[in-house]
């Protein structure tokens, strides 16, 4: 999936790629628009990670009230966010 780099931020494996190391050097530079840009590069691999993770989790069994503790958010929270997503063509039941 490329963003607006034209870089690709999904490896072969389905992972999102882990960005650059100046992504994070860009981020607390000292060009507004240039920080902004990585910013938003790190919150898109963040949210792709994330969402990857938690579909895994579901696939190997783990409960919404599991993977809400260990993303620091209740079970209502992360079903509601994630609940009907799975990148692997299946549903994602509430327990």
């Amino acid at each position: 999936m490329p963003h607006k780099s034209g870089s690709v931020i999904v490896r072969s494996d389905g992972w999102p790629a882990v960005p650059k190391a100046t992504v994070l050097t860009t981020a607390v530079g000292d060009d507004a628009t240039k920080a902004l840009e990585a910013v938003r590069q790190l919150q898109e691999f963040c949210v792709n990670s994330e969402l990857r993770a938690v579909s895994e989790a579901r696939l190997v069994g783990l409960s919404w009230a599991q993977i809400g503790a260990r993303l620091g958010q209740s079970k209502q929270a992360v079903w509601v966010r994630y609940a009907g997503y799975d990148p692997h063509g299946g549903i994602m039941e509430m327990d």
